[in-house]
């Protein structure tokens, strides 16, 4: 089954950007106008729980868990609580933008770009504000006027790598790979730590094939040691170039950080299968990528392929009927059925 890298290469380039809604700094997690004794405490749910049950009037408090909920993916709670401390502590930039991350993700864009606005004319010279206008014009597909803002973002602050890096994408949309790569350049520049921007430049990197492509990535690993993206895209890239091992090493290295990257169990299978000859281990490794997506078609077609060679006709017949079934022009499958 030939690899499709061309689809890897979407997957990565789009994966770093997913992260930006929830760019905010983990120093913004409380409210100018509140105290919390203990900073620890914008980390801790149970703890922020019973503070919050001891203080009720902290907006604080509030500002905290209302970011920590929006981590975690409850976005009801998270306004309900960003709500509470805009009204005990009054408008203030931090819990404006957290609400506009907040009604964006679910689905209210124009309570999110007024909250932006109210955040605009609270701090009209501050350069979160103007990035998170940006990033809200991008993701509504408006890339002149969020270029803009990232633009007057950048002017008001050089080291802000979310801007350059923003700024790349939208290049990378407009078809311009080379302005895109200069502006992930700017924002590692930027912040030597900013992880988002390797993955990309790793990403653009990747399609042409360049030997940057690993050093991106290592530096991306040396920023978040335990990133999957980043381990297994370094396997793509030594598989794309021949190198079997040390893809398979990072395959196995993705898998026990992520048992739910199916696309590098997947992979790994298919080096066992059709380079090393192993069928029993390329099995193991269809069988690990079935097990997060019992859909992936290829995955039930190779191993059915390498339990064929094996000998075990009957199961790999069977499930070759099967493929049939549920994609009847599947035609590698209607070749090996008898």
């Amino acid at each position: 089954m030939p690899l499709n890298f061309s689809k890897h290469y979407l997957l990565i380039a789009f994966v770093a950007f997913t992260t930006l809604l929830l760019l905010h700094s983990c120093n913004n997690r409380h409210s100018e106008n509140g105290i919390i004794s203990d900073d620890s405490l914008c980390y801790d749910l149970p703890s922020l729980n019973q503070a919050i049950l001891k203080d009720s009037t902290n907006g604080s408090l509030y500002s905290c868990r209302a970011q920590l909920l929006y981590d975690y993916g409850n976005y009801p709670n998270a306004l309900f609580d960003v709500t509470n401390a805009l009204q005990l502590n009054g408008d203030n930039v931090n819990d404006l933008l957290l609400l506009s991350d907040i009604y964006y993700v679910i689905g209210q864009t124009n309570y999110a770009r007024n909250a932006l606005k109210t955040a605009e004319e609270l701090a009209p010279y501050d350069y979160t504000v103007k990035y998170a206008l940006g990033k809200h014009h991008y993701l509504e597909h408006n890339y002149v006027l969020s270029r803009g803002f990232l633009e007057q973002s950048l002017e008001l602050n050089k080291e802000n790598p979310e801007s350059f890096f923003l700024l790349g994408q939208i290049y990378l949309m407009e078809g311009d790979t080379a302005k895109a790569e200069s502006f992930y350049r700017q924002s590692v520049q930027a912040d030597n730590n900013f992880f988002n921007g390797y993955m990309q430049l790793a990403a653009v990197n990747f399609i042409r094939n360049t030997e940057l492509t690993p050093h991106y990535l290592i530096n991306a690993l040396n920023v978040r040691p335990d990133s999957p993206e980043a381990l297994y895209l370094l396997g793509a890239y030594y598989q794309n170039n021949q190198n079997f091992k040390t893809a398979v090493d990072y395959y196995n290295d993705t898998y026990k950080q992520d048992s739910s990257f199916k696309q590098a169990c997947y992979n790994a299978g298919y080096i066992y299968m059709t380079e090393f000859m192993m069928l029993d281990s390329a099995v193991i490794w269809f069988d690990r990528a079935l097990s997060a997506d019992h859909e992936y078609v290829d995955a039930v077609f190779n191993r059915a392929y390498c339990l064929e060679l094996l000998g075990y006709d009957e199961e790999s017949q069977f499930a070759y009927r099967e493929i049939l079934k549920r994609y009847p022009d599947y035609d590698l499958a209607r070749q090996r059925v008898r």
